[in-house]
Parts: C-alpha cells; sequence; structure tokens
C-alpha cells in the first residue's frame, strides 16, 4: 500500500468519524438520560480524530511511501470503520422518522432515545481506543523512523520498536481511558503551587527534582494530574506514571521506565534510534534492573542527543504516589536515579514527584539531600486550603442541583440557592483539610438512588464527631456512604449486610490486582447478583462499572486504609480483618486450582515438548485459563502469607502441591511467569511450620531445586517440564516420584540421572568474565559482585535475580559495612565511597593506592593497606586519618579490622600476622602463621 492508499483510507475513517461525532450533536440536544455516554463516546471520537489527523498528515506528506508501520494497520483502519459504521446505523435509524417524533413531541413524550446501553458504549469505546494506540504507536515508529533518515533502518525500527519490545504498565499514564473521569483542579483552585511547580520547571537552575509530598486525601493525585495536563498543553511533558498499589503493573517498578521510555520517543522521536539500539544489544533489557533500564532507554538516548540540531528544551516526568511501589529498595533508587540527568547536555530533564512522607520516602531523599525542592502539602496555609475547597464544593454542588433538576418533575425542582451558605459552610468545616472529604461527599450526595437533599442530611448529621487523628476522620468521610447501607436493617439483617460486604469489599479493597465482578463472584464462589447488590451504593467510595466484565477499583487509596486500620477494630462496623481476608482469598484460589480441569498437563494441547509458548494464540490463553484461574495462579502465596498462615504437613497448599505442581508451573510458563515461581516457592517455605511440616518442606526444598534446574527451558516450552523435568531429575527427587507418570510415554528409556540434586543452591550467570570480588550483604540482603569490566551487581542469591547493575563502578578492592550503609572500592589509584543500596557516588579520592581494605561494622573507620606499605586508619567520609601505621620492610598482604573497631590486623609477606591497637597505632603481638586472608571473629575475640 502506498502513501496515497494510506491517506485515502484514513480520509475515509476520519469522515466516518465526523459524521458519527455530528450524530452525537443532535442526540445530546434531544436526550437526557445519557448524557454521559454521548460525553464519553464524543471525547473518545475527538481524541480519535486527532491522531487520524495527524497519520493523514503524514500520509500525505513525502515520505508517505515510506510509512511501514501505518501500512500494516490496515486491519485496525477497517475495525475502527466497522465500528463506526455500526454507530451510524444504529443512530440514524433512531433518527429515521422525523415526523412522528415531532407528532410525539407536540403530546410532551419524548421519543428520540439513546440507541445503546452504555456496556455496548463502553465496548466500542474501549474498541475505539485499542485502534487509537495502535495507530499512535505507528505514528511513534514511522516518526522515528523518518528521523533515522536511512530507508535500511526504516524497516528495522519498525519491526523492533514496538509494544512488545517495550513493556508498557497499562493505564499509568495521566490521560489515560481508565482514569480520564478522575479530577483536575479546578480553574481558581491550587493557583500559587502550580505556578511555583511551573516556575521550578521552566527555571534553568532549579533543582532536578520536586517532591510534593502529603499526607493521604490531600489532593495529590489531582494536582499530579493537572500539572501533567498543563505541562502537556505547553508541549513539554516527557511522560508520566501514576503508581497504584493493587494494580499489577502500576504497583511496582517493573515499567516504569519502559513505559517513560516509549512516551519520550513520542516527544523527542531522535532517541528512538539510540532505544532501538540498546534493544538490540540486550532483548531482554526490559526484564534487567530498573538502573539499566534507566541508563540505557532514558539517560543514554538523551545524552546522545546532537545539541547541535536539537534546541535545548526542558521535559517534565510526573510521578504520582511513589509510596505506592511495592518495594522499599526501587523507591530509594527511583529518587537516586532521577537526580541523574542534571548535566544533560541538550535537554533539560525535571521530574515532579509526589509521595505520602513515609519512611523509605523519607530515607530515599535524605540521600540526594540538597539536590531535590520540596514542599509539604498539609502545611500549606489554612487560608488557601479553605479557599481551594470552597471553590470545589460551591463547583461541584452546582453541578449536582443543575444534574438533579435536569432528571427531575419540573414540580421538584432545587432551588437555585441550594444547598444553602450554611450548609456549604458546614460541609467546608468538615472537610478541612482533606480534599478526599470533600470529594466522596460530594459523589455520595450525587447518589442517583437518593434525591441530594436527604443525602446532604445525612452528611451534617456527622458534623459533630470529634477526632483525634487523619485517620480517625476518615471515619466522617466514608461513614456516610457505609451506614447508608444500614438504613431501616436490624438484627440479622444487619449482620447480614456487614457481613457480605466483609466478604466482598473486603477481599476487593485487599486484592494483589483489581477484578471484575464476572471474575471476583467466581474467585469468591458468590454469585454476580449479590455482588453487585452491595456493590449498588458504594459508587462513591469504589468505581463500579456498568459492565461485569471490567475490573472495580477503589477510588482513593485512604479508603483501604480506613477499613483495615486496627485501631478502629472496636469503633467500626465495618472494620475488616485483613488477615482474614488474606486467609479466605487463599482458600479460594486453591479450590479452583483444585477443582475443575483448568490446571493438568497440556493445557492448550500443544502435545509436543518443543513448541513454544509464544506461538499460542491468546485468545486460547483466555479460553483455557480465565480471569480468576490466572488470578488464583499468580497470588495464592501471596495471599497465604499475607493470612500469617503456617503451612503444614496435608494442609491444604501442600495437597495441593503435591497433585498438582507441575501443572502449575506450566500455567506460569503459559502465562509468561514462571520467573516469579521461584519468588513464590521462597515465600511458600518462609511460611512452612516448622514443628509439623517435614514433608511440605522436603516437598518445597525439593520444588525449588528443580524449578531453578529448568526454569530457563520452560520459560518457552513448558511442556519441557514433563519431557526434560522428569526425565533428567536426580533418581530421589521428590517432584519427579509425585509426577513419574506424566513423562511422555515416547520416551521408552530413562538416562541414568544422579541420585540426588547437587549441593548447589543457586546458580547465577553473571554475564562477566573476570569476577574480583563477591561479596554478601548483612543479614543475607543480596549478593554484591564487583568485576574487571567496572561493573558491580547485585543479585539476590535465594531467587537468583539480578537487582541492580552500577556500571563504571570498578572495584578490584570491595568492602561494605555490616549495616549496609556504606561500600568502598578501590582500582586504578582510586577510592570510592558509595551507597550499596542506590549506587549514589558519597566520595571518590584520586591518588589513593590501596592494596586491601576493611570497614568496621558501622561504615565509620575504614583500614587501608597501601602500595607503600603503610596502614591507615581513616573516617572514609571525612577523609580524615585517626592512625599511620608503618611497616617498613615487609609487604603487607591483608588488612582487617575487628568488629568492635578497636583492633587491627595485617598479614605479611613473611608468613606473619601483626596484631595493632587501632587507637593508639601500639603494635600488640605478632607472631608466625601462613594466612592468605584473616577474620576477626563476630566478637573481635577470636582471629
Amino acid at each position: 500500500m502506498d502513501g496515497l492508499s494510506v491517506a485515502a483510507n484514513v480520509i475515509a475513517v476520519v469522515e466516518l468519524t465526523a459524521k458519527v461525532a455530528s450524530l452525537c450533536v443532535q442526540y445530546s440536544t434531544a436526550v437526557k438520560n445519557a448524557r454521559s455516554d454521548i460525553e464519553r463516546l464524543q471525547r473518545e471520537l475527538n481524541s480519535l480524530e486527532a491522531v487520524l489527523s495527524r497519520a493523514r498528515s503524514l500520509a500525505e506528506g513525502p515520505h508517505g511511501a515510506k510509512l511501514q508501520a501505518i501500512q500494516q494497520l490496515q486491519g485496525g483502519l477497517d475495525d475502527a470503520s466497522s465500528q463506526l459504521l455500526h454507530l451510524c446505523a444504529r443512530m440514524e435509524e433512531k433518527l429515521a422518522n422525523s415526523k412522528t417524533r415531532k407528532a410525539m413531541s407536540r403530546f410532551g413524550i419524548r421519543a428520540l432515545k439513546w440507541p445503546f446501553e452504555s456496556s455496548e458504549i463502553e465496548t466500542i469505546i474501549r474498541n475505539l481506543d485499542r485502534n487509537r494506540d495502535a495507530l499512535s504507536t505507528a505514528l511513534i515508529i514511522d516518526n522515528t523512523a523518518l528521523q533515522v533518515d536511512t530507508n535500511s533502518k526504516i524497516k528495522h525500527i519498525s519491526q523492533t520498536l514496538d509494544i512488545s519490545r517495550l513493556p508498557l504498565a497499562k493505564d499509568a499514564a495521566f490521560d489515560s481511558h481508565m482514569d480520564e473521569h478522575d479530577a483536575r483542579c479546578l480553574p481558581n483552585t491550587r493557583v500559587e503551587l502550580r505556578q511555583e511547580i511551573t516556575t521550578w520547571a521552566i527555571s534553568p537552575d532549579s533543582d532536578t527534582v520536586f517532591w510534593l509530598n502529603g499526607m493521604a486525601g490531600t489532593g495529590k493525585s489531582t494536582i499530579s494530574r493537572t500539572i501533567a495536563q498543563t505541562f502537556a498543553d505547553k508541549g513539554c511533558l516527557g511522560a508520566s506514571f501514576f503508581f497504584n498499589r493493587g494494580e499489577r503493573d502500576r504497583g511496582n517498578a517493573s515499567r516504569l521506565f519502559t513505559t517513560i521510555a516509549a512516551q519520550l520517543i513520542a516527544q523527542l522521536p531522535d532517541i528512538g534510534a539510540s532505544v532501538m539500539e540498546a534493544i538490540d544489544e540486550d532483548p531482554s533489557l526490559p526484564n534487567r534492573t530498573i538502573r539499566e533500564q534507566f541508563n540505557k532507554l532514558i539517560l543514554n538516548p538523551l545524552r546522545a542527543l546532537d545539541d547541535e540540531t536539537i534546541q535545548t528544551k526542558t521535559f517534565v516526568l510526573v510521578l504520582d504516589a511513589l509510596d505506592e511501589c511495592d518495594r522499599v529498595d526501587d523507591v530509594r533508587l527511583i529518587i537516586n536515579l532521577l537526580t541523574l540527568p542534571k548535566s544533560l547536555p541538550s535537554i533539560k530533564l525535571r521530574a515532579f514527584v509526589t509521595s505520602r512522607p513515609e519512611l523509605p520516602i523519607l530515607l530515599g531523599f535524605n540521600s540526594i539531600k540538597g539536590k531535590y525542592r520540596d514542599l509539604v502539602l498539609h502545611e500549606i496555609p489554612k487560608p488557601v486550603i479553605e479557599h481551594d475547597i470552597s471553590e470545589f464544593l460551591h463547583h461541584r454542588l452546582e453541578e449536582i442541583r443543575k444534574e438533579y433538576n435536569s432528571l427531575s418533575d419540573p414540580n421538584f425542582q432545587l432551588d437555585a440557592s441550594w444547598p444553602g451558605g450554611e450548609a456549604t459552610d458546614a460541609l467546608l468545616q468538615m472537610a478541612i483539610p482533606l480534599f478526599i472529604f470533600a470529594a466522596t461527599i460530594c459523589r455520595f450526595i450525587q447518589d442517583p438512588l437518593f434525591d441530594p437533599p436527604n443525602q446532604l442530611t445525612k452528611v451534617l448529621k456527622y458534623q459533630t464527631t470529634k477526632y483525634d487523628s487523619e485517620i480517625e476522620k476518615l471515619d466522617t468521610t466514608y461513614r456516610p456512604t457505609l451506614d447508608q447501607m444500614l438504613v431501616g436493617r436490624k438484627g440479622r439483617a444487619k449482620d447480614r449486610v456487614l457481613s457480605d460486604f466483609r466478604a466482598i469489599v473486603g477481599t476487593i479493597v485487599l486484592l494483589a490486582e483489581p477484578l471484575s465482578v464476572l471474575t471476583l463472584s467466581l474467585l469468591l464462589d458468590i454469585p454476580e447478583s449479590a455482588i453487585t447488590s452491595i456493590l449498588r451504593s458504594l459508587h462513591s467510595v469504589l468505581h463500579v462499572p456498568n459492565s461485569v466484565s471490567i475490573p472495580i477499583r477503589i477510588l482513593h487509596l485512604s479508603f483501604r486504609d480506613f477499613l483495615v486500620d486496627p485501631e478502629l477494630r472496636d469503633t467500626n462496623p465495618f472494620w475488616v480483618d485483613e488477615k482474614a481476608t488474606h486467609e479466605r482469598i487463599a482458600t479460594n484460589c486453591l479450590r479452583l486450582l483444585t477443582t475443575g480441569n483448568h490446571l493438568k498437563q497440556d493445557i492448550y494441547g500443544l502435545s509436543w515438548p518443543g513448541i513454544s509458548r509464544y506461538k499460542v494464540d491468546e485468545q486460547l490463553i483466555e479460553s483455557k485459563l480465565p480471569g480468576e484461574i490466572r488470578y488464583a495462579c499468580l497470588y495464592w502465596p501471596h495471599h497465604l502469607e499475607q493470612g500469617g498462615i503456617d503451612i503444614t504437613d496435608n494442609h491444604e497448599a501442600h495437597v495441593f502441591l503435591r497433585d498438582r505442581f507441575l501443572f502449575w508451573l506450566e500455567a506460569l510458563s503459559l502465562l509468561g511467569r514462571v520467573g516469579q515461581s521461584s519468588s513464590m516457592i521462597n515465600t511458600l517455605q518462609s511460611i512452612t511450620s516448622s514443628s509439623n511440616g517435614e514433608d511440605v518442606s522436603r516437598f518445597l526444598h525439593d520444588a525449588a531445586k528443580f524449578q531453578s534446574t529448568y526454569k530457563t527451558i520452560i520459560d518457552e516450552y513448558p511442556l519441557q517440564l514433563y519431557a526434560s523435568g522428569i526425565t533428567f531429575a536426580p533418581q530421589n527427587s521428590v517432584v519427579k516420584a509425585a509426577f513419574a507418570k506424566y513423562r511422555p510415554e515416547w520416551i521408552l528409556q530413562s538416562p541414568q540421572a544422579d541420585q540426588d540434586w547437587n549441593t548447589c543452591l543457586q546458580a547465577i550467570d553473571t554475564s562477566l568474565t573476570y569476577l574480583d570480588a563477591v561479596l554478601f550483604l548483612p543479614d543475607n540482603r543480596g549478593l554484591m559482585i564487583a568485576s574487571a569490566n567496572g561493573s558491580i551487581q547485585f543479585w539476590d542469591p535465594a531467587t537468583g535475580e539480578e537487582k541492580d547493575n552500577l556500571e563504571g563502578q570498578k572495584g578490584d578492592l570491595l568492602s561494605i559495612s555490616a549495616d549496609a550503609g556504606c561500600a568502598v572500592s578501590a582500582n586504578e589509584g582510586a577510592l570510592t565511597v558509595w551507597d550499596p543500596l542506590t549506587g549514589e557516588i558519597k566520595r571518590k579520592l584520586e591518588d589513593f593506592h590501596a592494596k586491601s581494605l576493611d570497614l568496621s561494622t558501622n561504615g565509620k573507620l575504614l583500614a587501608c593497606a597501601l602500595q607503600d606499605n603503610t596502614i591507615l586508619i581513616l573516617d572514609p567520609m571525612e577523609v580524615k586519618v585517626y592512625q599511620r601505621l608503618y611497616e617498613h620492610t615487609l609487604e603487607v598482604l591483608r588488612v582487617v579490622l575487628s568488629p568492635n573497631g578497636q583492633l587491627v590486623a595485617s598479614a605479611l609477606s613473611n608468613d606473619s600476622i601483626c596484631l595493632w591497637d587501632a587507637e593508639s597505632g601500639v603494635e600488640l603481638r605478632r607472631f608466625k602463621a601462613l594466612a592468605a586472608t584473616i577474620w576477626f571473629s563476630p566478637d573481635s575475640t577470636l582471629l
């Protein structure tokens, strides 16, 4: 297809889009009860038309024939065209009989009806949104390809720079379809704060990071969305990522920088080639450590920009709710990484970050002291907060009044002055300083099942409530909505509502990722009707879609905090027992996995062990492993752990593993999640009973060996579990014995396998040629490996997962303090002091030729043997030398500090060891001993 053909096809879809938009206008003026659906459809049509216009402009340009990615989207254009034609036909059919419609209107009958149910519109919008995303991705690819300026690379980019090579976190961007209805700041609110953030972003001398922190409910995410929209309108939004605990890809950092990189390419197509080259060099880069992703997908491509051809410009990254990222170490590392783009030659990259002021965040920002700007949201002067919440309340209450009057009989209209100054002021005083209170209460008052005046009266009954903390104030925020469920119910009827609430809503707030009504029903074995009945009156605290197949989401994390807070157990009748609920979810997961026919050998009917999982059709995955089974496979160990369960012999978890362990691994492989099975098995081992779990402990030990041995091959070829796995596992393997009957029949004779597994606990492939140093972090928190190529890697020794990679940190010599707060490395005449958890360099000393070094337990003392055989005892941060110990005639091979910091021992070239007093520098004793390596005992009494 040439450029003209592409343009013709795009034009046809543009015309259809305009026609449907025109029909929507006609319906919007004549139909009152479907305005929300019509407005949503209009917004989607406007977005689609904008993308189509960009595609048309590109296709009609001089490079139209080179647009390979767009040319491959004919199916997507056809699908969009089909959707739009369907919309046209249905809408025109209703409009056809205009004379009859006019005649009926004379009798006061509203004849014109919206021809779609809300669920239909939801499906149509999702389909159009999918087509729009595909077209947008193609535009990014083709724009990048044109920048490369060589025909040979155009095809390469279109093939490699796609969604599968840069995995994205769904709905993480501020303008995602899922969050399009989330609030923005009103024009006359947060004015000074927004101006301060804008000034920070554009100022050439600003700190790289702006940290806005505040307690729950103070409006951080609303500000983030507004700031993101502001920068997007100005053309300087680099990317946005909204963390959300409970959303699989948004509750951790695994896809943070791949998502940001994809968005940056849309703004800066020139970096596309560099991103492509990085992924070509290492196809597994999107699964590497987040430091590597940041460096190779973002920092290095930005550094490679030609400052002569690129006009210097500022781009802002917006990261919201960083405290909802689930790994503490990742949070600290992200904060540290965000300061690195300070010295980019062509681009000024800023990062706007919001979070609650929780300890991991505070520690992270403390490590970059002096490199960021911060503002505490709940410390903004009370008059400013009062003004902004007042503006919000007046705006929302007016909206509620107008909407109610548009749907009500003329005889029952709300007066223009409703709700009146006194009631509004009362709501204002109840809300301060929590915006979440104002937003939640307004949704409560707007509930279409009730009339606003009665709802307002219910809220105002709580205005005399007193509270001693902000978590107690959430009681006033959420109780009006929840108490409404109990009106008119007493005794058993009330108890039944509370029981159903805890079972259903308690599960929703504790799920590892959101589930739909349909999936939740199957997981909990509760009828859909019972779930929808409970959710019907909870629209002010939960996002409850019209369709039972779309996930239910919490509107604000503080709702979960309120329900599970142990301090409210005795006062909150809706209190959810967190551990008991997790245990119940785990039990339901295991029920699903042990009944039915979902988990079995050869789930997809692949038949042959040499067939790759990548050849499996996605629709087959949906049918064979539906949503409730996928959830159960991925999260049953998590819920067991959070439920505080001790696994004993013959516990339901043990029975499941004994009967279906290999089927579970096969399912994880087919889902592309077999890599997580090692951490799941570790979790199960950590909660196995030490007194009554001998058999299950033995099985899990063997299962861990089995998984680590065969994980590489089964990651792509799931049926090799039964062919290679069972066949080559040791003769005494518990897993082999349990599943021997599932070995393929065509394997007629087994090879002579070893009796037992070898003693190797974990094999780690570092991909390094030479290793200079290997150290365990204190408390077995990780393994540090230094190489001659100038990199220091961090690994989880239990799972074999690489956690971090510090490139350029050469470390022929390496030492780390017992508290893991400080590390030193020496190489090529330089001594580097750095934070082993974030990789941040604290101090670097040049012309420092060390042969051996050892840090004290607290990292405040360093013993170092120099090339001239002098031994220094110094403070590595302050570079303050406390003692110089001289050994003029003999070479010092090794030096070590005692854990209590009082003694220094040195191994000398004449096979002797010298013991020194660290404080005075006096030699205490010298004795003969052949020792290449020396260490003190933990209590410093033995050497």
